[in-house]
């Protein structure tokens, strides 16, 4: 029974070394711009993911390798599948509008973002990222009133993926 009890040890810690391994293949090969290959590595680590909120970054780096290979209706129907997937986790919708954002779809990520928030009022990275939308678009006092909202909030949650630079 012992001997058994080691070998499934044994067998996961290999699992998360061939996990962090494609990962870090993948990081690798996307920023050596090979991203056909670190779209197929994303692919083979998101077979070692249970985690949502991990295989939901997982996927949204599958899409934009899609997308710099000219795979735009691959990439969306990808970022679609997040928040189908997923439809209780708001990080799936926060990838696919940083998605329609970067692709200068601002109309769809804002009203995307608008509908996330009603979904999802505690999560202070929506509010965030359509401010900033809002404010990038000349629209700053529809950004205030945005801010505004979120700060009269009982429970916002922590915004992990926004950064001082997306501000």
């Amino acid at each position: 029974m012992q001997t058994l009890l080691i070998s499934e040890n044994s067998l996961k810690a290999l699992s998360s070394m061939k996990y962090f391994s494609l990962l870090k293949e993948a990081i690798e090969a996307s920023s050596s711009l090979n991203f056909a290959k670190s779209y197929n590595l994303f692919s083979n680590a998101l077979n070692f993911s249970n985690n949502p909120n991990t295989t939901l970054k997982i996927m949204s780096k599958m899409a934009w390798c899609q997308y710099r290979v000219g795979n735009k209706s691959e990439s969306e129907e990808l970022f679609l599948k997040l928040s189908n997937l997923y439809p209780d986790n708001p990080h799936g919708y926060l990838y696919f509008a940083d998605y329609l954002i970067k692709t200068d779809r601002h109309k769809a990520a804002k009203n995307l973002l608008v509908k996330s928030i009603s979904k999802f009022p505690n999560q202070l990275e929506l509010y965030l990222t359509l401010a900033s939308l809002l404010k990038h678009t000349d629209r700053s006092e529809e950004a205030i009133k945005v801010l505004k909202s979120a700060l009269t909030g009982e429970n916002l949650t922590k915004a992990r993926m926004i950064g001082k630079k997306d501000m």
